[in-house]
């Protein structure tokens, strides 16, 4: 089965994935009273994107109550972002307390502070599920806890929060410049398919693993200040609960830092991360001192959980602020690609989806966690934690088509999907690239990103039409052969750069 879902959809459906929805109702048909409760009883939805947080409101028969947004750029103008997120050359990082003003503004806009329009009971919300954006990654400052513990509801979170993050900034996935990182990483290990084996993915300069060490080396002082380190997705549970919240392990997948099949920290990486000096040998029978600080940071052995895992109610803070119920319980927080997979049902080993968002998407659910190629990775399913995700990430994705379309379309959906319909798939055999930044399948990175030349609009979104066909016409050839597939095809896109060339186009 093949599911394509765009983005705004698609955050709508992702936003039930982790809720705690009534158990022991089997019947298709619930009795009156039960099917009463389930409409009395809602539950709250939270996706940190890239560029903004929404909040989505639902009963116990998945209807929408309410929703809300903030754009970080619009509504929260004094972190002058652009498009969510502060880059410059390869770096690109993102505000770490600007996710907690931004939840500290959309709940007041949905409490009884709020208008009209995005006004909703909250003290009727019994569940809550959130979505991160994947590899982003928070520093508390050491005290950080002791301060979410203690929480004032008369004051906002940044004003309380504003300094209790070692690192005022937090890479993000768009970061591409831990090159160095991931090359020792690798060698220290035994590799880059090693890394591979052990985490799900090769070392990968977005992941956490990577960013962690050149923090390590690069700010000696933060890091050594800094009591947790968290994901974009824990730290809103961590916000919720009102004390730092463990990692997911679906999240976790996407760190070069856990053991993909036995769901733990991955001893090995973790002294590879810390190493100053490669080594003959990692010892994996114990751990060093600074590949046990970072154990510590990362919450030590219950800093991993399942996806459904419930991690707590809600805070104090939240009870006497907003409204909510003291029995609202919080589902362990996940990140955006995982939650994709679980909003559109993606729940039988063979399953495949493509996602278009910020970045684009192709998953797969298989049994099997073993990679044959290196430009991939392999996530733990947070819907069967037995199962795995295999996935294709390309960074160029929603960003490079608003770019297209305030270059070519007048700036307007309208006039693109119109270019799209009027393009037969393929462009009878006219493809153009277009990459604004360095690209993850195919690798590019600055020094050979292609440079931008004179396409029309019809090749360039063809082009993007037919990386979604492509991908079709691949699943539909079987997953098991997905890899080969998706390998060649990054040998195809190569081969249209001046000089390259490769047997299989």
């Amino acid at each position: 089965r093949v599911s394509v879902m765009s983005a705004p959809r698609r955050r709508l459906e992702r936003l039930c994935s982790h809720l705690c929805l009534p158990t022991g109702h089997t019947c298709s048909k619930p009795c009156a009273g039960v099917e009463k409760n389930m409409k009395e009883e809602w539950y709250l939805g939270l996706d940190c994107s890239t560029q903004g947080l929404k909040a989505e409101v639902i009963d116990g028969k998945l209807s929408l109550v309410a929703s809300a947004s903030i754009n970080f750029d619009r509504d929260l103008p004094h972190y002058k972002t652009r498009a969510g997120a502060h880059v410059k050359d390869l770096r690109a990082t993102a505000p770490s307390i600007m996710f907690a003003e931004a939840l500290d503004l959309l709940l007041s806009n949905m409490s009884s502070k709020g208008d009209s329009k995005t006004r909703v009971d909250l003290s009727k919300i019994v569940g809550i599920g959130i979505s991160g954006q994947q590899h982003g990654s928070v520093f508390w400052k050491i005290g950080a806890e002791a301060k979410l513990k203690s929480l004032d509801p008369g004051l906002g979170l940044r004003d309380q929060l504003n300094g209790c993050f070692a690192l005022k900034e937090g890479p993000i996935w768009m970061d591409s410049s831990t090159e160095k990182e991931c090359d020792f990483v690798g060698s220290a290990v035994g590799g880059e398919r090693k890394v591979l084996q052990l985490s799900g993915s090769r070392p990968y300069e977005r992941f956490t693993g990577n960013q962690i060490r050149r923090i390590i080396f690069n700010h000696p002082r933060e890091y050594e200040n800094t009591e947790r380190i968290s994901l974009i997705s824990s730290m809103l549970t961590s916000l919720l609960i009102g004390r730092y919240s463990p990692i997911d392990a679906s999240d976790g997948s996407g760190m070069n830092l856990m053991n993909i099949r036995a769901k733990t920290w991955s001893w090995e990486l973790l002294q590879a991360v810390t190493g100053k000096e490669l080594s003959k040998s990692l010892n994996i029978s114990a751990l060093g001192p600074k590949a046990e600080a970072l154990y510590c940071k990362l919450g030590g052995g219950s800093g991993l959980v399942a996806s459904h895992t419930i991690v707590g109610n809600v805070s104090d803070y939240l009870i006497k602020r907003y409204g909510f119920s003291r029995h609202c319980r919080v589902v362990a927080g996940s990140g955006d690609n995982p939650c994709s997979l679980v909003g559109l049902r993606g729940t039988r080993s063979g399953d495949a989806i493509i996602s278009l968002g910020t970045s684009d998407t192709f998953f797969a659910v298989t049994e099997n966690p073993h990679m044959r190629t290196l430009d991939g990775h392999v996530l733990v399913n947070p819907i069967d934690s037995s199962t795995y995700i295999k996935m294709l990430c390309f960074k160029n994705g929603s960003i490079t088509r608003e770019k297209i379309r305030e270059m070519f379309a007048n700036g307007t959906w309208e006039g693109f999907n119109q270019a799209l319909k009027e393009t037969p798939p393929g462009n009878n055999g006219c493809i153009g690239i277009y990459f604004l930044d360095p690209e993850i399948v195919p690798t590019f990175n600055s020094s050979n990103v292609v440079p931008s030349v004179k396409m029309t609009l019809m090749m360039v979104v063809a082009m993007m039409k037919t990386r979604v066909m492509t991908g079709v016409k691949q699943v539909r050839t079987t997953f098991l052969r997905c890899s080969d597939s998706l390998e060649r095809t990054v040998h195809c896109v190569v081969s249209l750069i001046p000089g390259k060339r490769c047997g299989h186009c």
